[in-house]
C-alpha cells in the first residue's frame, strides 16, 4: 500500500525544491516600443523582439538559473485577452521553460505565467529528507540525482532513494517517487510500497534443533 509522504504546501516564495518565486508575474511593457507598423496607425501586432525582452527582464529575476534568451512566436496579435506562450532558454543544458504570455489590456501590459518548474534535486533531497525524519523519527540518507537547476514539467515524476540510517542490512533502502504537481514546485512523494520497514528481528531457532 503506498503511503504518500507529503509536505505542506509551499508559498511560491519560500518552496525550497523549486526556485521559481513566482507562477504568475506582470510586465508593465511600453506600448511605443512594442507596437509594430507604421507611426500613425494602429498596430495590429506587438514587436517580437521588444516583447521577447520585457518578458526576459521579468522571468530572470525569477528563476534560479541564468535566462540566456527568450523566444516568442513571429506574429503576435494586439489586444486584450491575446495569447501566446513563449519559451525561456536557460543557461548551460539546463533546458528551457514553457511561458504563458496574455495581454491584460489593449495597451500592450503582458501577464506572464510559468509553465514549468524549476528544482534542483539537491533541494528535493533535503526537502524529502526532512519529511522522512519528521513522520518517522529516525534518520535517513536521501539522493534525487545530480545538484542544479533542472526543468520539469507539471505532473512529471522522477526517482529519489531513500536509505534508512538505523538499518545496516540494506533492507531499509527504499525508492520514493517525486511528483512535480505545479509550476511552483509543489511536490508529493510516494515511498515505494510503503513505509521503510522496521528492522527484522532475528528468528529464533526451533526447539531441538542443532546450534
Amino acid at each position: 500500500m503506498t503511503r504518500p509522504v507529503r509536505r505542506p504546501r509551499p508559498t511560491p516564495a519560500t518552496g525550497p525544491a523549486a526556485r521559481v518565486v513566482a507562477a504568475r508575474v506582470v510586465a508593465a511593457l511600453v506600448v511605443g516600443a512594442l507596437l509594430a507598423g507604421g507611426c500613425s496607425d494602429p498596430a495590429s501586432t506587438l514587436d517580437r523582439e521588444g516583447t521577447e525582452r520585457a518578458v526576459r527582464r521579468v522571468v530572470g529575476g525569477r528563476i534560479e538559473a541564468r535566462v540566456r534568451d527568450v523566444r516568442c512566436p513571429a506574429d503576435i496579435a494586439r489586444g486584450a485577452g491575446e495569447r501566446v506562450t513563449c519559451v525561456a532558454l536557460l543557461a548551460g543544458d539546463t533546458g528551457e521553460v514553457r511561458l504563458r504570455v496574455e495581454q491584460a489590456d489593449d495597451d500592450g501590459t503582458l501577464e506572464v505565467a510559468l509553465l514549468d518548474a524549476v528544482v534542483d534535486p539537491a533541494d528535493v533531497a533535503d526537502d524529502l529528507r526532512a519529511a522522512l525524519v519528521r513522520t518517522f523519527e529516525r534518520g535517513f540518507t536521501v539522493t534525487c540525482g545530480d545538484p542544479g537547476p533542472t526543468v520539469v514539467r507539471p505532473g512529471a515524476t522522477f526517482t529519489c532513494e531513500a536509505v534508512d540510517e538505523t538499518d545496516d542490512r540494506g533492507a531499509g533502502t527504499r525508492r520514493v517517487t517525486v511528483t512535480v504537481t505545479d509550476p511552483a514546485g509543489t511536490l508529493r512523494y510516494g515511498v515505494g510500497d510503503g513505509a521503510p520497514e522496521e528492522p527484522a528481528e532475528p528468528e529464533a531457532p526451533e526447539e531441538g534443533s542443532g546450534g
